[in-house]
């Protein structure tokens, strides 16, 4: 065998390997976040402050106490995240104040 197709060879052969053992160790929602409830969803419109006449939606998760405000760019047909809140962390009380 041609000493190019054996590194062709062992080179699949650990890939092959790899794949196999990442399918065995990970679990089956490797992107999903333990202990994360089904969010309940709320939409509100708004405009954007900060000059301009741009308009902002945003949506809270009020099981999961968190608030992301995103925007419609017309260049990229797209929508554009602004900004992400967590209302819990939001709402603790401060040290010091």
């Amino acid at each position: 065998m041609a000493p190019r197709r054996r590194l062709l060879l062992a080179t699949n052969l650990t890939l092959a390997a790899g794949i196999a053992i990442a399918a065995v160790s990970l679990p089956a929602n490797g992107t999903q976040q333990p202990n994360r409830a089904r969010g309940q969803y709320t939409m509100l419109a708004g405009d954007v402050r900060s000059g301009g006449n741009a308009s902002v939606v945003y949506l809270i998760d009020s099981v999961n106490e968190e608030m992301i405000a995103v925007r419609w760019d017309d260049n990229q047909n797209a929508l554009q995240g602004i900004d992400y809140r967590s209302l819990a962390k939001d709402a603790e009380p401060r040290q010091g104040r």
